[in-house]
């Protein structure tokens, strides 16, 4: 997580500091080494949102192309009960998930109906099977436009 609430203000994971989560209001701490970007854990093994993944820079760096504001918004379903934490909402209510790894489809399928109103950013170039992986199993289900970066590897096939 990036952010916790100190003194009912979101804040950056600083060394030192103690927080709640955004989400459950669970005791926090900030985790600051030096080999992975700085963050907020969990005090307790348990994470308030199944769908927590650990997050890389790669990850971070596109969360940070919106405000802060918009970053890690919990939502909470009313029918479900269900609270997760999406990586980015505007103000238009857009959910903005962002993927780095693989994450298998009925997870995905969840968390769209969960969401709803969303879209998905997902890294193909992170492995050389990934960008193909992500072409079958999405296309599949009607994904409707993918947009390749210039810089990816010549030697994956455009299957689009």
């Amino acid at each position: 997580m990036r952010f916790a609430l100190i003194d009912n203000n979101r804040t950056e994971a600083q060394p030192k500091l103690n927080g709640l989560c955004c989400c459950c209001s669970k005791p926090v701490i900030a985790k600051c080494g030096t080999r992975k970007i700085w963050h907020w854990a969990h005090k307790s093994k348990t994470d308030c949102d199944n769908w927590w993944e650990p997050e890389t820079e790669w990850h971070r760096t596109w969360k940070n192309n919106y405000p802060s504001d918009w970053q890690e918004i919990s939502l909470f379903d009313n029918g479900t009960k269900e609270k997760h934490i999406a990586d980015v909402r505007t103000a238009h209510s857009l959910v903005i998930e962002f993927q780095h790894s693989n994450i298998n489809p009925q997870e995905r399928t969840a968390r769209e109906q969960f969401y709803k109103n969303m879209v998905w950013i997902v890294d193909g170039t992170r492995l050389k099977r990934d960008y193909p992986r992500f072409l079958k199993e999405w296309k599949r289900d009607g994904i409707s436009e993918v947009h390749r970066p210039e810089h990816a590897d010549p030697l994956i096939p455009d299957l689009v």
